[in-house]
C-alpha cells in the first residue's frame, strides 16, 4: 500500500497562487505607507502573515487535489480463463410488480436472486445486462464480486432505458439475447458460455431463429429463472393497478423456450439450481492468479479541506 499520483504534472497549478500572493503583497505595501503617512501603530506580525500562510496553504491543497493522490493497493485474485457467465436482468414494467405495495417487487427479488448466485460461482468471471427489446451490457464478466455487487444494486432499474418502441403489451423479447452473439459479449478465449436470465417470462413469443444463434460453437448455454408469484400487481400508488394481471403461463413459455434452447428454468427460491446448472454449463478448466491494482481517490477529501484556509481568507477579508 502506498501513496500515488496519477497526475502529478497537474500539481503545477499551486503557481496559481503568485497571483493572489502579489496582491496580498501590494495592499501591504499600501498599507504600510497609509500608516507610515498617518503614524499609526504596525500591525502584529503575525496577524499580517495569517492570510498569506492561508493562501499559500490552499494553492497547496488544490495543486495536491490536482495531482489526483490515490492510495494504492496490489491484489491478487483467481479467475477462470476458459469460462464466463452473464447475469442478464429483465427490467420491462412488469417486473415492477409486487405482493404489496411495500413489499419487494419483482426486480427486487432479481436482484437478492443475482446477489446470493454470484459468491456461489467463485473464479468464473461474471457480467451484469438487462433486457427488454434489446440487449444493453453495464459491467462486461469480471471475477471482482464488489463490482458486480455494486452493479446490480445501481444500475439496474425498471424501464431504465426503456424498451427501444412503445409495446401495448409485452415488452421483452427474449430472442434478443441472441445479441450475445451478434455483438460478442463474450470473450473470443471464453469455450463454456452461460447466461442467466432472471424474468418473469411475460415475454413475446421466442423465435427460433434464437437457437441456432446460440448453438454456435462453442455455444451458449441458458438458465432461466422465473420471477414471478401468483399475487403480483403494479402499484403506481397503495392502490393496484387494474389493468395489469398477473400471466399464469408465463412459466409454461420459460419451460418452453428453456426446451428449445436446451438450457434450464427454474424458480426464484432455488437459488441451488441455477447454482448447479450453470456450473454444469461451465465444467471446469484452467485457473490462474492475476494481478490488479486498487485505488482509493483522495481528491475530494484534499479538495474538502482546501476550504478550510479559502474559509480563513473570506473571514479575514470581513473583520
Amino acid at each position: 500500500m502506498h501513496l500515488a499520483f496519477l497526475t502529478p504534472l497537474a500539481a503545477l497549478a499551486v503557481l496559481l497562487a503568485t497571483i493572489p500572493l502579489a496582491a496580498w503583497f501590494v495592499l501591504m505595501r499600501r498599507d504600510a505607507r497609509t500608516r507610515l503617512t498617518l503614524s499609526l501603530p504596525r500591525p502584529v506580525r503575525a496577524s499580517r502573515l495569517g492570510p498569506a500562510i492561508a493562501i499559500l496553504a490552499a494553492a497547496a491543497l488544490i495543486g495536491a487535489a490536482a495531482a489526483q493522490p490515490v492510495i494504492q493497493r496490489r491484489t491478487t485474485h483467481r479467475e477462470r480463463t476458459d469460462a464466463e457467465a452473464w447475469v442478464v436482468f429483465d427490467i420491462s414494467l412488469s417486473m415492477a410488480a409486487s405482493p404489496g405495495p411495500r413489499t419487494p417487487d419483482r426486480l427486487e427479488r432479481a436482484r437478492r436472486f443475482a446477489l446470493a448466485l454470484r459468491p456461489r460461482l467463485a473464479s468464473t468471471p461474471v457480467g451484469v445486462a438487462s433486457i427488454t427489446d434489446r440487449v444493453l451490457p453495464h459491467l462486461f464478466p469480471t471475477p471482482d464480486e464488489g463490482a458486480f455487487a455494486h452493479d446490480v444494486r445501481l444500475a439496474i432499474a425498471v424501464n431504465r432505458p426503456p424498451p427501444q418502441r412503445f409495446y401495448a403489451e409485452r415488452a421483452t423479447a427474449l430472442s434478443a439475447l441472441e445479441q450475445f452473439v451478434t455483438a460478442a459479449y463474450f470473450a473470443p478465449e471464453a469455450r463454456y458460455r452461460v447466461l442467466i436470465v432472471l424474468t418473469d417470462g411475460e415475454s413475446q413469443p421466442v423465435s427460433p431463429a434464437l437457437a441456432e444463434v446460440l448453438r454456435k460453437p462453442p455455444g451458449v448455454h441458458v438458465v432461466f429463472v422465473h420471477v414471478w408469484r401468483s399475487d403480483d400487481r403494479i402499484y403506481p400508488t397503495s392502490v393496484a393497478d387494474p389493468n395489469y394481471h398477473p400471466d399464469p403461463s408465463s412459466g409454461a413459455l420459460l419451460e418452453r423456450a428453456a426446451a428449445a434452447l436446451q438450457g434450464t428454468s427454474v424458480s426464484e427460491n432455488d437459488v441451488g439450481a441455477a447454482v448447479a446448472a450453470t456450473r454444469e454449463a461451465l465444467g471446469s478448466g484452467p485457473i490462474k492468479k492475476v494481478g490488479e491494482t486498487a485505488r482509493v481517490a483522495l481528491m475530494p477529501w484534499v479538495t474538502l479541506a482546501a476550504f478550510l484556509p479559502l474559509g480563513f481568507i473570506l473571514w479575514r477579508r470581513n473583520f
